[in-house]
């Protein structure tokens, strides 16, 4: 794992960085930082899983939907509490509705009185005005895979 939002699997022979489409979970070192990635942990380490993706984010990480026996990973983290909705661009009503559902239900980070948007907290640890998760496309690979998301050590970016 690698924070609530960003796995490392290998595929096809190698080891890729995964990050789930449509969410932004807070950072490691940012306030419920562990606490999002340890609820990814739960839902998909060393389980098998279905991963799909069909673009990049500006990093080169494939922007990929995991599965797991059905579940969209992404909106169980959301409807735990342990991710924001990406702002810049994704108008979904259903995920909208996941994160406000847990707002109201103080899940998860929504418990904090006034939590931090990742994308605001990395904002003001850079100083720089660059805001975003970093979602721009940089390419189109569209591929399907079943993993099994291995424990790792926590990279760091």
């Amino acid at each position: 794992m690698i924070d609530g939002d960003t796995v490392s699997a290998p595929l096809d022979g190698q080891r890729v960085r995964l990050r789930l489409a449509r969410i932004d979970a807070p950072e490691r070192r940012q306030p419920w930082g562990r606490r999002s990635e340890q609820s990814l942990r739960e839902l998909v380490w060393k389980k098998r899983v279905q991963i799909a993706w069909s673009e990049r984010d500006r990093y080169g990480r494939p922007l990929v939907e995991i599965r797991l026996d059905g579940k969209d990973v992404a909106r169980e983290q959301l409807r735990r509490g342990m991710a924001w909705v990406y702002r810049p661009g994704d108008g979904d009503t259903e995920l909208l509705a996941l994160e406000r559902e847990a707002r109201a239900a103080r899940r998860g980070l929504w418990a904090d009185p006034s939590p931090i948007a990742p994308w605001d907290w990395r904002w003001r640890q850079s100083g720089s005005m660059s805001r975003g998760a970093g979602s721009g496309a940089v390419g189109a690979a569209g591929a399907r895979h079943d993993a099994q998301v291995p424990r790792t050590r926590p990279e760091r970016e």
